[in-house]
């Protein structure tokens, strides 16, 4: 079967001829084995990166094909790639480094040191046990197709090692033969394993876009990198512990200067625009309510989509712009759309007109920053009303507690919401939106995947999405347009009503 991209051709190769060529030629010549350790070596970490690339993208569009690529890199990589599905992309997407990732950087410590760096493979191992154990069983009750798929990849996985290791006993009997095998397939899937978590540290440690370096960082590397391209600077050393070394030597000349090229700024400044937009929706609990992070309060904005001119740092700013918001809320509420110009929301506020500009360049600018006021404040309900704490709870009070905070957030603000709902479309720009619903709907699935209830959707994924927008959908329609007769607890009831059949047996 021919492989989705014309660039897995090289995977194949390596998979399935560089692969087996270098693991298995110790078996014919045990001599060869010590010339080959550093191959072996590569051989495990390819398969770390081949397991993590099939698992988010499947190299064959074939199903079955897809299962045996799957297995076959198993062998190699150390332990079945379903292993991914619960530690990687239902945990690790999830929390991104923070608190609840099973693979967190600083489960123990902040350094970033490499004994650490080689440890975490093991602290993160006793995490993701749990998760993998879990998920199996879910599978088992739950979906049988997969628990099958589930079954037949570890069986396969146990069964080939098993015969290996058979067969180079039989060959080169007890110690050499458990030499060959450890040698080779042992010591691919050990580093196969280890190389995944060490990437992930290096990946994370003091590069995620809300560490303390990273923040710090921003702020200074495009200014300086500016006056080195105009004004030409020395090459410095890089490496990391280039301080431990002492100070240059004085007989020694500087390098020439090499001034930065211009298409050099622009591409990492197109990269640092990219590791702000990555967090743009950041998790509740990492900004205060009504300011607004990301790269609308980097710089000032052109387009109409922009927030912030002038970034809120310091806690006098950050006031402003809360007391900004809240009486823009003020002025929706009371007196509506219309009357919510700029004058009027700077008047509420007690701020001059010049101050609002400072901050926010327009109108839509206000209300954009408001949609991400109430997204906060939604994604802070669903991790609350859904989190694994409350997996006890019976299904009705789970999804009357979600209706009932949703309600709230709209009561609270009615005249808001209601300028939202129409006007969202228009000021909130499409990707934020869409993490927004994304976000949401991960919460959903990882509750649906983790309760004790017997959900009667098999697809999870799109049971979260259709439960989600239909509540979203009736709790916006209610908001608009509500009918005669329909108070608050009756729409709890019947929204719970409606979900509950859907969900439960």
């Amino acid at each position: 079967m021919k492989p989705r991209f014309a660039a897995d051709y090289r995977t194949l190769l390596w998979a399935y001829g560089l692969f087996p060529a270098v693991t298995l030629a110790p078996y014919a010549s045990p001599r060869v084995l010590p010339w080959l350790v550093p191959l072996v070596l590569y051989v495990g970490f390819c398969s770390g990166a081949f397991a993590h690339y099939h698992n988010h993208c499947p190299v064959f569009r074939s199903r079955s094909m897809n299962a045996f690529h799957s297995a076959w890199i198993s062998v190699f990589y150390g332990h079945p790639t379903f292993g991914w599905i619960p530690t990687h992309n239902q945990n690790h997407h999830k929390f991104l480094n923070r608190e609840g990732d099973a693979t967190i950087t600083w489960r123990h410590s902040t350094r970033n040191t490499w004994l650490i760096a080689s440890t975490i493979f093991f602290v993160s191992a006793h995490s993701q046990a749990p998760l993998i154990r879990a998920f199996v069983r879910r599978a088992k009750a739950l979906t049988p197709r997969l628990y099958r798929q589930i079954l037949v990849q570890s069986r396969v996985f146990a069964g080939a090692h098993a015969a290996l290791l058979g067969l180079a006993l039989a060959l080169h009997g007890a110690r050499l033969g458990l030499l060959v095998y450890l040698g080779t397939f042992g010591l691919s899937a050990a580093m196969g394993l280890w190389g995944m978590m060490f990437i992930n540290f290096i990946q994370h440690v003091d590069c995620d876009p809300w560490s303390p370096a990273q923040l710090r960082l921003e702020g200074r590397q495009l200014p300086r990198l500016q006056q080195r391209a105009a004004h030409g600077a020395p090459r410095t050393s890089q490496r990391p512990l280039e301080h431990a070394a002492g100070p240059p030597r004085a007989d020694r000349p500087a390098d020439p200067p090499r001034p930065l090229s211009t298409e050099y700024l622009r591409l990492l400044s197109a990269v640092l625009r990219a590791r702000r937009a990555l967090a743009a929706v950041p998790h509740a609990a990492d900004r205060p309510p009504g300011v607004r992070y990301g790269p609308m309060t980097a710089r000032p904005q052109r387009a109409r989509g922009g927030v912030s001119r002038r970034q809120p740092g310091q806690a006098r700013a950050q006031a402003t712009v809360s007391s900004i918001l809240e009486a823009t809320a003020l002025v929706l509420n009371r007196e509506g759309l219309d009357s919510a110009t700029m004058k009027r929301i700077a008047e509420v506020a007690g701020v001059s007109v010049g101050s609002l500009y400072q901050y926010f360049s327009h109108r839509d600018a206000i209300l954009a920053a408001l949609q991400d006021r109430e997204f906060a404040r939604a994604l802070e309900l669903m991790e609350t009303a859904l989190a694994d704490r409350n997996l006890g709870r019976t299904p009705r009070d789970t999804v009357s507690a979600v209706v009932r905070g949703l309600m709230q957030i709209y009561s609270e603000s009615p005249g808001v919401h209601r300028v939202l709902a129409i006007e969202s479309l228009r000021v909130a720009k499409a990707d934020r939106v869409h993490a927004f619903d994304v976000r949401i709907i991960a919460i959903i699935r990882h509750f649906l995947a983790a309760t004790g209830a017997t959900v009667r959707r098999k697809n999870v994924d799109a049971a979260a999405f259709v439960a989600f927008q239909s509540v979203r959908a009736t709790m916006l329609a209610s908001l608009l347009e509500r009918p005669p007769g329909l108070d608050d607890e009756t729409l709890v009831g019947e929204m719970a009503d409606l979900v509950l059949r859907y969900l439960v047996r």
